[in-house]
C-alpha cells in the first residue's frame, strides 16, 4: 500500500460527500481511505457506509464518540500504507491524480514530509478567509528535523496544524 488517508468523522453530513467523492475519484489504486465515524448521530455514518459499498479503497469503522485525537490514533494504527495522510470531512482534494502525484513526489525526494494547500469550503467566504488568515505561503525545503521545528514554531516561517495540512507524514 502507498498511501493511507485517515478522515476522522463526526457529524458532518452537510460536508462529508463531497470529501468522500474526491477520495472515490482519486487515480490511485494502491491507496486506503480510513474513514472513522466517531459517534455521529446524523447521517455520516450511512455516508461512509454507502462509499465503502462502492469502493473497495474504503475502509469504514463506526466507534463511540472519542474525539478526534482519539480517532486520530485509532486510524494510524490502522494503517498500512507507506504515506499517510490527514484530511477533515470538511476538506475535498483538489484533483483526482493529487494522491498519485503526492506519492510519486514523496518516494522520488526521499522526504519525511511533504507540505501541500488544501481546499477548502465552508458556510460563507467569510469564514472561510478566516479560517484561512493565520496561513502563511511558503515554497522551499528543509533537510534537518531541527530546521523543520524552528521554521515552524520559532521563526513562524511555515504555518502547521493537523487540520488544514493536506501533506504527507512518513511513518516509521
Amino acid at each position: 500500500m502507498d498511501i493511507s488517508v485517515i478522515v476522522p468523522v463526526h457529524n458532518s453530513e452537510i460536508y462529508l460527500e463531497a470529501c468522500l467523492k474526491t477520495l472515490h475519484e482519486q487515480t490511485h489504486q494502491a491507496a486506503e481511505f480510513i474513514v472513522i465515524d466517531d459517534g455521529s448521530d446524523d447521517k455520516s455514518g450511512a455516508i461512509c457506509d454507502a462509499f465503502a459499498a462502492v469502493d473497495k479503497r474504503f475502509v469504514v469503522i463506526h466507534q463511540k464518540p472519542a474525539g478526534t485525537l482519539v480517532t486520530r490514533k485509532r486510524a494510524f494504527a490502522l494503517a498500512t500504507g507507506k504515506w499517510c495522510i490527514c484530511l477533515d470531512a470538511d476538506d475535498k482534494l483538489p484533483f483526482n491524480r493529487v494522491l498519485e502525484i503526492e506519492v510519486k513526489l514523496a518516494n522520488h525526494h526521499d522526504v519525511d514530509i511533504l507540505r501541500f494547500d488544501m481546499e477548502c469550503f465552508g458556510a460563507t467566504p467569510e469564514k472561510i478567509k478566516n479560517y484561512l488568515n493565520f496561513r502563511k505561503e511558503w515554497q522551499g525545503s528543509i533537510h534537518s528535523p531541527y530546521l523543520i521545528l524552528d521554521a515552524i514554531y520559532n521563526k513562524a516561517q511555515i504555518g502547521w496544524g493537523m487540520a488544514g495540512v493536506s501533506g504527507i507524514l512518513c511513518l516509521p
